[in-house]
Protein backbone atom coordinates (compact mmCIF):
# COMPACT_ATOMS: atom_id res chain seq x y z
CA UNK A 1 0.00 0.00 0.00
CA UNK A 2 1.27 3.27 -0.89
CA UNK A 3 2.00 5.97 1.81
CA UNK A 4 1.60 9.42 1.53
CA UNK A 5 3.73 11.84 -0.74
CA UNK A 6 6.44 13.79 1.15
CA UNK A 7 4.34 16.91 0.25
CA UNK A 8 1.40 15.70 1.92
CA UNK A 9 3.34 14.82 4.90
CA UNK A 10 4.51 18.51 5.34
CA UNK A 11 1.24 19.53 5.20
CA UNK A 12 -0.32 17.13 8.10
CA UNK A 13 2.50 18.30 10.18
CA UNK A 14 2.10 21.82 9.52
CA UNK A 15 -1.98 21.34 10.63
CA UNK A 16 -0.59 19.42 13.28
CA UNK A 17 1.61 22.35 14.40
CA UNK A 18 -1.22 24.78 13.95
CA UNK A 19 -3.34 22.62 15.67
CA UNK A 20 -1.15 22.92 18.68
CA UNK A 21 -0.11 26.58 18.27
CA UNK A 22 -4.02 27.36 18.37
CA UNK A 23 -4.61 25.15 21.97
CA UNK A 24 -1.67 26.62 23.10
CA UNK A 25 -2.79 30.15 22.26
CA UNK A 26 -6.42 29.56 23.41
CA UNK A 27 -4.76 28.29 26.88
CA UNK A 28 -2.81 31.54 27.15
CA UNK A 29 -5.38 33.62 26.40
CA UNK A 30 -7.37 31.96 29.12
CA UNK A 31 -4.84 32.43 31.53
CA UNK A 32 -4.60 35.41 30.77
CA UNK A 33 -8.58 36.06 30.97
CA UNK A 34 -8.84 34.45 34.14
CA UNK A 35 -6.11 36.74 35.78
CA UNK A 36 -8.38 39.73 34.89
CA UNK A 37 -11.64 37.83 35.31
CA UNK A 38 -13.16 38.46 39.14
CA UNK A 39 -15.51 36.61 38.34
CA UNK A 40 -15.56 33.86 40.71
CA UNK A 41 -14.23 35.86 43.73
CA UNK A 42 -16.94 37.62 42.74
CA UNK A 43 -19.47 35.32 43.10
CA UNK A 44 -18.26 33.56 45.90
CA UNK A 45 -18.03 36.88 48.31
CA UNK A 46 -21.65 37.29 46.82
CA UNK A 47 -22.72 34.40 47.98
CA UNK A 48 -23.41 33.13 44.80
CA UNK A 49 -21.39 29.46 45.60
CA UNK A 50 -23.18 27.54 42.42
CA UNK A 51 -22.28 30.32 40.35
CA UNK A 52 -18.78 30.77 41.51
CA UNK A 53 -18.79 26.95 40.92
CA UNK A 54 -19.94 27.04 37.85
CA UNK A 55 -16.93 29.46 36.81
CA UNK A 56 -14.45 27.51 38.08
CA UNK A 57 -15.69 24.24 36.06
CA UNK A 58 -15.45 26.17 32.90
CA UNK A 59 -12.12 27.10 33.52
CA UNK A 60 -11.34 23.39 34.37
CA UNK A 61 -13.00 21.73 31.11
CA UNK A 62 -10.69 24.13 28.94
CA UNK A 63 -7.80 22.43 30.51
CA UNK A 64 -6.75 24.83 33.34
CA UNK A 65 -5.33 23.18 36.22
CA UNK A 66 -6.08 24.04 39.83
CA UNK A 67 -2.99 24.95 40.58
CA UNK A 68 -2.48 27.43 37.72
CA UNK A 69 -6.18 29.03 39.04
CA UNK A 70 -5.45 29.16 42.87
CA UNK A 71 -3.34 32.39 42.53
CA UNK A 72 -5.17 33.90 40.09
CA UNK A 73 -8.50 33.15 41.17
CA UNK A 74 -8.72 32.39 43.86
CA UNK A 75 -11.08 33.64 46.39
CA UNK A 76 -10.54 35.47 49.91
CA UNK A 77 -11.30 33.58 52.82
CA UNK A 78 -11.41 30.30 50.94
CA UNK A 79 -8.59 27.85 51.86
CA UNK A 80 -8.46 26.03 48.62
CA UNK A 81 -10.13 26.01 45.19
CA UNK A 82 -11.80 22.50 45.72
CA UNK A 83 -13.40 23.07 49.01
CA UNK A 84 -15.33 25.18 47.31
CA UNK A 85 -16.43 22.25 44.43
CA UNK A 86 -17.42 20.24 48.08
CA UNK A 87 -19.25 23.40 49.45
CA UNK A 88 -21.06 23.43 46.19
CA UNK A 89 -22.09 19.84 45.88
CA UNK A 90 -22.96 19.85 49.85
CA UNK A 91 -25.38 23.38 49.13
CA UNK A 92 -26.91 21.18 45.84
CA UNK A 93 -27.35 18.60 47.59
CA UNK A 94 -28.37 20.26 51.32
CA UNK A 95 -31.00 21.76 48.71
CA UNK A 96 -32.28 18.77 47.14
CA UNK A 97 -32.69 16.81 50.25
CA UNK A 98 -34.86 19.26 52.48
CA UNK A 99 -37.31 19.73 49.78
CA UNK A 100 -37.78 15.79 49.13
CA UNK A 101 -40.27 14.25 51.68
CA UNK A 102 -39.53 10.51 50.28
CA UNK A 103 -38.67 8.38 53.00
CA UNK A 104 -39.89 10.75 55.71
CA UNK A 105 -42.36 9.93 58.23
CA UNK A 106 -45.16 12.74 58.74
CA UNK A 107 -45.63 13.25 62.22
CA UNK A 108 -47.81 16.57 62.03
CA UNK A 109 -49.09 18.42 58.71
CA UNK A 110 -51.13 21.58 59.47
CA UNK A 111 -49.71 25.13 59.96
CA UNK A 112 -46.48 23.57 60.68
CA UNK A 113 -45.13 20.46 58.72
CA UNK A 114 -42.91 17.88 60.88
CA UNK A 115 -40.92 15.14 59.93
CA UNK A 116 -38.96 12.28 60.83
CA UNK A 117 -36.48 9.92 59.46
CA UNK A 118 -34.35 6.88 60.94
CA UNK A 119 -32.51 4.04 58.74
CA UNK A 120 -32.48 0.96 60.93
CA UNK A 121 -29.15 0.07 62.36
CA UNK A 122 -27.91 4.05 61.78
CA UNK A 123 -27.51 6.20 64.92
CA UNK A 124 -28.54 9.32 62.78
CA UNK A 125 -31.88 10.35 63.46
CA UNK A 126 -33.18 13.20 60.92
CA UNK A 127 -36.07 15.79 61.54
CA UNK A 128 -37.99 18.22 59.35
CA UNK A 129 -39.46 21.14 59.85
CA UNK A 130 -41.31 23.73 57.74
CA UNK A 131 -43.52 27.16 57.79
CA UNK A 132 -44.60 30.19 56.14
CA UNK A 133 -43.61 33.25 57.73
CA UNK A 134 -45.20 36.41 57.39
CA UNK A 135 -42.21 38.00 57.41
CA UNK A 136 -39.44 39.40 54.63
CA UNK A 137 -36.79 36.57 54.06
CA UNK A 138 -34.00 38.85 55.29
CA UNK A 139 -35.74 39.05 58.70
CA UNK A 140 -35.09 35.27 59.11
CA UNK A 141 -31.76 35.04 58.01
CA UNK A 142 -30.91 37.92 60.32
CA UNK A 143 -32.21 35.94 63.34
CA UNK A 144 -29.82 32.91 62.24
CA UNK A 145 -27.05 35.38 61.70
CA UNK A 146 -27.06 37.43 65.10
CA UNK A 147 -27.59 34.42 67.32
CA UNK A 148 -25.99 36.24 69.79
CA UNK A 149 -29.18 38.61 70.46
CA UNK A 150 -31.30 35.51 70.93
CA UNK A 151 -31.56 36.14 74.66
CA UNK A 152 -34.13 38.96 73.86
CA UNK A 153 -37.09 36.87 72.73
CA UNK A 154 -36.23 33.41 74.57
CA UNK A 155 -35.03 33.02 78.42
CA UNK A 156 -33.97 29.63 77.83
CA UNK A 157 -31.65 30.17 74.96
CA UNK A 158 -28.24 31.80 74.53
CA UNK A 159 -26.01 32.90 71.64
CA UNK A 160 -22.44 33.54 71.10
CA UNK A 161 -20.98 34.21 67.99
CA UNK A 162 -17.71 32.37 67.85
CA UNK A 163 -16.21 34.07 64.31
CA UNK A 164 -17.97 35.37 61.04
CA UNK A 165 -15.11 34.98 58.36
CA UNK A 166 -17.24 36.73 55.63
CA UNK A 167 -20.69 37.72 55.16
CA UNK A 168 -21.79 34.49 53.91
CA UNK A 169 -19.93 32.40 56.91
CA UNK A 170 -19.81 32.13 60.59
CA UNK A 171 -19.04 30.15 64.06
CA UNK A 172 -21.59 29.88 66.84
CA UNK A 173 -22.53 28.62 69.89
CA UNK A 174 -25.87 28.26 71.46
CA UNK A 175 -26.68 27.10 74.66
CA UNK A 176 -30.41 25.82 75.88
CA UNK A 177 -31.53 25.53 79.41
CA UNK A 178 -33.45 22.12 79.97
CA UNK A 179 -36.18 21.29 82.38
CA UNK A 180 -34.48 19.03 85.70
CA UNK A 181 -33.55 16.13 85.75
CA UNK A 182 -32.04 16.85 81.98
CA UNK A 183 -28.44 18.73 81.98
CA UNK A 184 -28.72 21.80 79.97
CA UNK A 185 -27.21 21.08 76.38
CA UNK A 186 -25.35 23.44 74.10
CA UNK A 187 -24.54 23.24 70.23
CA UNK A 188 -20.96 24.62 68.50
CA UNK A 189 -21.66 25.22 64.81
CA UNK A 190 -19.77 26.44 61.78
CA UNK A 191 -22.48 27.59 58.89
CA UNK A 192 -22.07 29.28 55.77
CA UNK A 193 -24.92 30.39 53.62
CA UNK A 194 -25.23 30.68 50.03
CA UNK A 195 -27.20 32.96 47.12
CA UNK A 196 -29.28 30.56 45.31
CA UNK A 197 -31.35 33.04 43.63
CA UNK A 198 -30.98 32.31 40.33
CA UNK A 199 -30.63 28.82 40.40
CA UNK A 200 -33.78 28.04 42.66
CA UNK A 201 -34.89 31.34 43.72
CA UNK A 202 -34.07 30.96 47.63
CA UNK A 203 -30.98 31.28 49.88
CA UNK A 204 -29.94 27.98 51.28
CA UNK A 205 -27.58 28.24 55.22
CA UNK A 206 -25.93 25.01 55.69
CA UNK A 207 -24.84 24.12 59.58
CA UNK A 208 -23.24 21.25 61.42
CA UNK A 209 -20.76 20.67 64.35
CA UNK A 210 -17.19 20.98 63.03
CA UNK A 211 -14.70 18.24 63.55
CA UNK A 212 -12.65 20.06 65.54
CA UNK A 213 -12.71 23.88 67.33
CA UNK A 214 -10.22 26.49 67.59
CA UNK A 215 -8.85 26.79 70.61
CA UNK A 216 -9.76 30.58 70.41
CA UNK A 217 -13.30 29.71 70.24
CA UNK A 218 -13.30 27.40 73.36
CA UNK A 219 -12.20 30.87 75.07
CA UNK A 220 -15.02 32.84 73.95
CA UNK A 221 -17.41 29.92 75.82
CA UNK A 222 -19.20 31.20 78.27
CA UNK A 223 -18.53 29.52 81.86
CA UNK A 224 -22.26 27.27 81.47
CA UNK A 225 -20.75 25.54 78.75
CA UNK A 226 -18.41 23.24 80.93
CA UNK A 227 -21.53 21.56 82.75
CA UNK A 228 -23.20 21.31 79.19
CA UNK A 229 -24.54 18.16 77.27
CA UNK A 230 -22.74 18.76 73.84
CA UNK A 231 -25.21 18.01 71.31
CA UNK A 232 -23.80 17.10 67.44
CA UNK A 233 -25.22 18.42 64.58
CA UNK A 234 -24.06 16.25 61.41
CA UNK A 235 -23.19 18.37 57.82
CA UNK A 236 -25.60 18.07 55.48
CA UNK A 237 -27.88 20.11 58.34
CA UNK A 238 -29.58 23.00 56.62
CA UNK A 239 -31.73 26.03 56.66
CA UNK A 240 -33.62 27.34 53.09
CA UNK A 241 -35.63 30.02 52.85
CA UNK A 242 -37.87 31.00 50.07
CA UNK A 243 -39.72 34.59 49.11
CA UNK A 244 -43.25 33.79 48.40
CA UNK A 245 -46.04 36.83 46.84
CA UNK A 246 -47.05 38.88 49.24
CA UNK A 247 -50.64 37.37 51.33
CA UNK A 248 -54.19 38.94 50.89
CA UNK A 249 -52.90 41.91 53.56
CA UNK A 250 -49.82 43.21 51.29
CA UNK A 251 -46.80 41.85 54.01
CA UNK A 252 -44.29 39.78 52.50
CA UNK A 253 -44.06 36.06 53.19
CA UNK A 254 -41.21 33.50 53.57
CA UNK A 255 -41.24 29.88 53.08
CA UNK A 256 -38.73 28.02 55.75
CA UNK A 257 -37.66 24.77 55.83
CA UNK A 258 -34.97 23.11 58.54
CA UNK A 259 -33.71 19.79 58.04
CA UNK A 260 -31.52 18.94 60.92
CA UNK A 261 -29.25 15.44 61.18
CA UNK A 262 -28.51 14.46 64.43
CA UNK A 263 -26.32 11.57 66.26
CA UNK A 264 -27.18 11.03 70.10
CA UNK A 265 -25.44 7.52 69.49
CA UNK A 266 -28.45 5.76 70.30
CA UNK A 267 -29.56 3.38 67.35
CA UNK A 268 -33.11 2.54 68.55
CA UNK A 269 -35.47 5.29 70.09
CA UNK A 270 -38.60 4.73 70.17
CA UNK A 271 -41.57 5.96 68.32
CA UNK A 272 -43.10 7.36 71.27
CA UNK A 273 -40.69 9.40 71.88
CA UNK A 274 -39.55 11.09 68.92
CA UNK A 275 -43.68 11.72 68.32
CA UNK A 276 -43.71 13.44 71.93
CA UNK A 277 -40.22 15.22 71.00
CA UNK A 278 -41.80 16.33 67.72
CA UNK A 279 -44.93 17.34 69.18
CA UNK A 280 -43.56 18.96 71.89
CA UNK A 281 -39.87 20.66 70.46
CA UNK A 282 -41.84 21.94 67.08
CA UNK A 283 -44.47 24.21 68.18
CA UNK A 284 -42.26 25.52 70.20
CA UNK A 285 -39.51 26.25 67.86
CA UNK A 286 -42.31 27.70 65.52
CA UNK A 287 -43.12 29.83 68.64
CA UNK A 288 -39.84 30.78 69.40
CA UNK A 289 -38.86 32.15 65.14
CA UNK A 290 -42.42 33.93 65.46
CA UNK A 291 -42.10 35.84 68.82
CA UNK A 292 -38.61 36.61 67.92
CA UNK A 293 -39.79 38.16 64.69
CA UNK A 294 -42.16 40.07 66.23
CA UNK A 295 -39.91 41.36 69.17
CA UNK A 296 -36.76 42.24 67.29
CA UNK A 297 -38.59 44.10 64.03
CA UNK A 298 -41.40 45.89 65.78
CA UNK A 299 -39.48 49.15 65.59
CA UNK A 300 -36.33 50.64 63.55
CA UNK A 301 -34.85 50.94 67.25
CA UNK A 302 -35.47 46.99 67.81
CA UNK A 303 -32.29 45.27 68.49
CA UNK A 304 -32.32 43.26 64.78
CA UNK A 305 -33.84 46.46 63.29
CA UNK A 306 -30.91 47.99 64.20
CA UNK A 307 -28.05 45.20 63.59
CA UNK A 308 -29.46 45.32 59.78
CA UNK A 309 -29.02 48.47 59.79
CA UNK A 310 -25.55 48.38 60.68
CA UNK A 311 -24.48 45.76 57.93
CA UNK A 312 -26.25 46.95 54.81
CA UNK A 313 -23.43 45.29 52.72
CA UNK A 314 -25.20 42.18 53.83
CA UNK A 315 -29.01 42.28 54.43
CA UNK A 316 -29.34 45.10 51.34
CA UNK A 317 -28.19 42.62 49.20
CA UNK A 318 -30.11 39.94 50.54
CA UNK A 319 -33.29 42.00 50.09
CA UNK A 320 -32.41 43.13 46.34
CA UNK A 321 -31.39 39.93 45.16
CA UNK A 322 -34.19 38.17 46.47
CA UNK A 323 -36.59 41.55 45.07
CA UNK A 324 -35.40 40.15 42.04
CA UNK A 325 -37.68 37.09 41.92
Amino acid sequence: MEGPCPKQLVVDIEDGNRDMHTRLDRCLQLVEQMAADRQLPHAYAGGRILEAYRTLQSYAQAGISYEQMIHTMRPEGLGDLRQLQQRAQLIQAGHDHVLNDKGWAVARNDYLRALYRHEKGSNVHSFKLSATFNEPLEHLVAMAREIDNVHHYDSILSGVVLDQPSLFEGSFYIGVKTPWPFKNMDFMLHAHGADLSEEHKCTVLMFGTPKSIPSDHLRKLPASAATCTRVTVLEGSCVLLRPLPPGPDGRPRTQGYMMVHLNPDLPSIPQLWIKLLLKVASPWLHGLVKGGLKTCFATPASVLSKRMAERPALYDLIRRRMSLF
